[in-house]
Parts: structure tokens; C-alpha cells; sequence
């Protein structure tokens, strides 16, 4: 029989990894957990600096590559340059994402000509601009990746895998107080990742792909300066358990999805708070 512990079910030392958007919050969580499991990492996203910050320390198992995730071109030089070195890909994630404007619904002024007003300040390109990086470059990145994620059946016997870094907002059917633009590019998302799901997970192909629904972990997306304050948590973000996701949360999840070979097309929620439920929990009635 198997080995049913831990340490081998959840087994990645020597795969071959990368993660767009890895210079900071949940990327680079995700970079050192796998770089701390044997893995090596192959980080990409804008800034060269920032990756370099995520790769101190696991030099020899973190490897910056700088590409922009919404140029075509610069995908395929990430992919090249990967190629020149490794003849396969166990592990995809593509996390890179950006926020886009809000246009709140509660205000000191609700009525209808002030809803109006603020609902219009947004631009087309508030909305057209973020799909590029939060649904395009999920699609183009695959794309891209697709050979060498094949090519790993040669190693290990079976396709490498996806994740996608989607979030709990392109599920919840509220706008979460004007985020309009942003809650419609995740959920665009949430629907590619189930298209691609299916298409590649044709028999030639077999590349499993899952997607990591995200609720509040401390990035520059999603600053969290209040760490500790538990009434602040669960009144305001309706977080019952008072706190926001940390790297240890995050990590428990990715490792299962990597190398659970029986699961695809899941969406799994990473989120503490009730947000799919229309009837929340009114935790201020508590405290």
C-alpha cells in the first residue's frame, strides 16, 4: 500500500514550477512554499526588483525571469528562457492580477443623482484595461506553457497542472460596494478557468487545472494594517474566525491541488468569511 503520510502525498522536491506575479503579497507566498518543499521556482512579473526581494535567501531554488504577463511577446521570452534550461513544466500558477476603481454605492449622498454620478466616474478603460492581466494573461500564459507542461509525462508520468489565482469576488453575486469592474473581470475568469478545465484535459493533453478562489490575505491589493484586531475583522470583512488568510492557510491548499492527480476543474474557496451567503451572519449582534 501507498504511503498515506504527509510528507509524500503532498511530495514536490525536484518539480519544476512557475508563478507569474510573484514580487509580492500571495505570489510570494506561494514561491516560498514551494521553494520550501524541494521545488524550484521560476517567478516572473514586471518588476525585476521585487522578484529578487521574493528570491533573497532561496537563491538556488527561486529564479527570477522579469515579462510583462499582458505582452505576448514577453510570455514567450519567459517561456524560451525556461526552456533553455528545463525540458518540462511540473506546475503553473498564474496569480499576476491588478484591482480596478470602485464606484461605491454607500456614500454620505445616496440619492440617485449622486449614485449616478459616482457609478459614471468610472472610464471604459477602468473596465477593458485590467482584463488584459486578471483574465488574458491566465489564457496566453497556458498557451504559452502548454509543451512543456505536456513534456512533463516524460518525468513523472502525468501532465504538469494549473492553478489559477482567481477570487472569492468573481463568485459572490454583490457588487462588495461598487467594485463592479473588478468582480466581473474575476468572475471572468472563474468561467475561463472552467473552460480550460475541460478543454485540456483531453486525453493527449491531460493537464489538470484548478483555481484557487481567494478571500483577504495582506497584499498590496489588499493591504491589511489591522492584523490582530478581531472585531475589526468580523464586523467589518464578516470574517467570523478574526483574521485574515496567512501564508501557512495559503500554502496547506496549493500543495493539495498540485498534487491531488485525481481533482480538476475545482474551485477551491480560500476564504474565512461568509461571503456566499446572501443571509450573513450579522457578527457585530455578537461582540
Amino acid at each position: 500500500m501507498a504511503s498515506l503520510q504527509a510528507v509524500d502525498l503532498f511530495n514536490i522536491k525536484g518539480w519544476v514550477t512557475v508563478v507569474t506575479g510573484a514580487g509580492s503579497g500571495v505570489g510570494r507566498m506561494m514561491a516560498t512554499c514551494l521553494a520550501q518543499n524541494g521545488a524550484k521556482v521560476y517567478i516572473t512579473g514586471r518588476r525585476l526588483e521585487k522578484l529578487q526581494e521574493t528570491a533573497s535567501g532561496y537563491e538556488s531554488s527561486i529564479i527570477p525571469v522579469a515579462g510583462d504577463s499582458t505582452k505576448k511577446e514577453d510570455i514567450q521570452a519567459i517561456v524560451d528562457q525556461i526552456s533553455k534550461k528545463e525540458d518540462h513544466v511540473d506546475l503553473l500558477i498564474n496569480n499576476s492580477g491588478v484591482t480596478t476603481a470602485k464606484a461605491h454605492m454607500d456614500a454620505s449622498d445616496n440619492s440617485p443623482e449622486a449614485i449616478s454620478k459616482r457609478m459614471m466616474e468610472q472610464s471604459f478603460a477602468d473596465w477593458t484595461d485590467p482584463y488584459a492581466i486578471n483574465v488574458a494573461a491566465i489564457y496566453f500564459t497556458t498557451a504559452a506553457f502548454l509543451p512543456l507542461l505536456i513534456a512533463a509525462n516524460k518525468s513523472r508520468g502525468a501532465s504538469g497542472n494549473v492553478i489559477n489565482v482567481t477570487s472569492i469576488s468573481g463568485i459572490v453575486k454583490n457588487s462588495q460596494n461598487g467594485q463592479f469592474s473588478y468582480n466581473s473581470n474575476k468572475a471572468a475568469a472563474v468561467s475561463l478557468s472552467q473552460q480550460m478545465a475541460l478543454e485540456l484535459a483531453r486525453p493527449h493533453i491531460g493537464i489538470r487545472v484548478n483555481q484557487l478562489a481567494l478571500g483577504y490575505f495582506p497584499s498590496q491589493m489588499t493591504p491589511v494594517e489591522t492584523s490582530g484586531e478581531k472585531d475589526f475583522f468580523r464586523n467589518k470583512w464578516q470574517i467570523p474566525f478574526g483574521r485574515a488568510g496567512i501564508p501557512s492557510d495559503l500554502a496547506k491548499i496549493v500543495l493539495n491541488l498540485a498534487t491531488n492527480e485525481y481533482q480538476t476543474n475545482s474551485t477551491e474557496i480560500l476564504d474565512g468569511a461568509y461571503t456566499l451567503a446572501s443571509d450573513r451572519l450579522h457578527l457585530e449582534n455578537y461582540t
